[in-house]
This record gives C-alpha cells, sequence and structure tokens, in this order.
C-alpha cells in the first residue's frame, strides 16, 4: 500500500516561505480525500494565507495551522495542547508523514573561532534541540499510527565540510545521525534524510552574500538553483516509490 492510498496526517514544519512553502502545495496535491495537512511556522500571517490559498486548491482535504513554532524557544506543551485540541481529525487516521524543515544557515560571515557560547546554543536550539522536541512529540502523539514516515531535510553540506558555515554543515550531520538511530530504534517507521540541492531560498541568499569566504560566495553567485517544485516532487516520487532504506541520506542529484 502506498504512503498517499489512503487518508493521512502530513505535518510539515517551517511550512510559511521557501521550500516548507513548496512542499506543502506539492504534498497537498498528493492527498486523498478526508486527509489532513498541518503547516507548523512563526508567521501567523503567511501561514493564514497559505491556508486560504490550499483551501481552494485542494478543498476535499483539512488544513490546520499553529503559528507559534518558535524554535529558538519552542513551546513543547503548546503544541502538544495544539494536536489534542484537535483530536477528532487525528482519531481515524492511520498514516503520519512528517516533515523536518524548519531551519536556518546562522551566520555565514563567521569562521569556527568566531563562535561563542550563546550563538552556537541559540543555533543549536533552532535547528537542532526543537526538531528532536517535535519529533517525540509528534511520533508520541501518532504512535498508533500503522504507517508512519518521518523526512528529515538535509544537505550535501551534512556529508562535506564548507568554509563559514560550520554550525550549518555541524548540525546537518548531527541530524542525519539522529535520524539513522531513529530508523533503527523505530524499525516500522520509514525515516529517509532528503538533501533537495541548493535552491534559491534566504538561506541561498545569505550565503552568496554574507559569506566571508570569497570561494564560497562566487560558487554560490555562478550557481543555477534547483527548481523548488521540482524538487519538492523528486521527494514525492521517493515516497511513493519506498525504495530507499530507511535511514538513508538521498540527494536531489543522485536519480
Amino acid at each position: 500500500m502506498g504512503i498517499f492510498d489512503l487518508p493521512i496526517c502530513a505535518i510539515v514544519t517551517g511550512a510559511n516561505r521557501g521550500f516548507g512553502r513548496e512542499l506543502c502545495s506539492v504534498i497537498s496535491s498528493e492527498l486523498p480525500a478526508s486527509s489532513t495537512l498541518v503547516l507548523l511556522g512563526r508567521n501567523r500571517d503567511a501561514l493564514e494565507s497559505e491556508k486560504k490559498e490550499l483551501a481552494s486548491k485542494t478543498p476535499s482535504i483539512n488544513i490546520l495551522i499553529f503559528h507559534n513554532f518558535e524554535c529558538n524557544r519552542l513551546d513543547t506543551q503548546s503544541l502538544l495542547q495544539f494536536f489534542n485540541d484537535h483530536d477528532n481529525l487525528f482519531k481515524d487516521l492511520s498514516s503520519l508523514l512528517l516533515v523536518h524543515n524548519a531551519g536556518s544557515v546562522g551566520d555565514p560571515s563567521q569562521s569556527c573561532v568566531d563562535l561563542g557560547l550563546p550563538q552556537v546554543t541559540d543555533y543549536m536550539n533552532i535547528n537542532f534541540n526543537s526538531m528532536v522536541a517535535t519529533n517525540s512529540i509528534v511520533l508520541n502523539k501518532f504512535a498508533s499510527c500503522k504507517h508512519k514516515t518521518v523526512i528529515n531535510l538535509s544537505s550535501l553540506l551534512a556529508l562535506q565540510p564548507s568554509k563559514s558555515l560550520s554550525l550549518y554543515c555541524s548540525c546537518k550531520a548531527a541530524r542525519d545521525m539522529f535520524f539513522k538511530i531513529l530508523a533503527i530504534e523505530q524499525p516500522l517507521c520509514r525515516v529517509l534524510s532528503y538533501a533537495p540541492g541548493p535552491m534559491e531560498t534566504t538561506m541561498f541568499n545569505q550565503i552568496k552574500n554574507e559569506s566571508f569566504d570569497d570561494e564560497l560566495k562566487k560558487m554560490f553567485q555562478d550557481m543555477v538553483p534547483v527548481n523548488m517544485t521540482d524538487s519538492a516532487k523528486k521527494l514525492m516520487a521517493l515516497l511513493k516509490e519506498d525504495k530507499f532504506t530507511s535511514g538513508d541520506h538521498v540527494d536531489y542529484f543522485d536519480f
């Protein structure tokens, strides 16, 4: 049975802009009637606008928004209460898709030796700690679902180092390892780290304009970005084929 054959609950973090917003659009077009799509983000107006847009295109699904998804100070009680408040929309769903998309690139103008504890702590709260907490809340909330799939939005830079991106590379590598461990601890859960390719997002432009490394800056300035819709559709194809080994890191350019 395919991931989108029956009504499903799909949850996307960082849903209100960039690749997260595009992912929600592509995912919503795949969802069967009576499915629920949950948008987690921190910009209420953007989420409301996105919900209205998606609802007009896919009126047969339920769309929920949680606009207090502040990764650097995640209110886990509010997030859990949000899911509890909407139990009526989840109780009959036997499948879950959780996409961990939220994240930031850090300050590419700084080198390893420029970093201080407050900056590192803040970065890890946004990009790792809040992800781990959200993952636990969701997987425990939906523990009774027969079919669970968790996607970690990764990067080639989880595998190779880059000047001026020490926190980004390190955290992406840590996330990949976390999800490899999740895959072996939860063998009934399908887990994938997907590197969507370099896309023209806020993070892409930050590196292009602010990196202290001239070589990296020029590489991004000359780069032809991956189309966000194409990358989102490749992820959907991966999920529908369901041939990846749970815990794997798969790149947009791998197929």
